[in-house]
């Protein structure tokens, strides 16, 4: 799940506490697979950062 909001732009990393262990490239690549087939948009979180 992590991964998958990484991926539409609403993290900035999909580690977001330790201890962690990384998806490994064939399950990224299942998230974006996912993302890609549910046409979600990538999210533009620019307008929450601190100015």
């Amino acid at each position: 799940m992590k991964e998958a909001l990484k991926q539409r732009g609403i993290f900035s990393s999909a580690l977001m506490r330790k201890p962690v262990l990384p998806l490994n490239q064939e399950e990224k690549d299942w998230v974006a697979l996912g993302l890609e087939r549910s046409q979600l948009p990538e999210v533009d979180m620019t307008q929450f950062e601190d100015k």
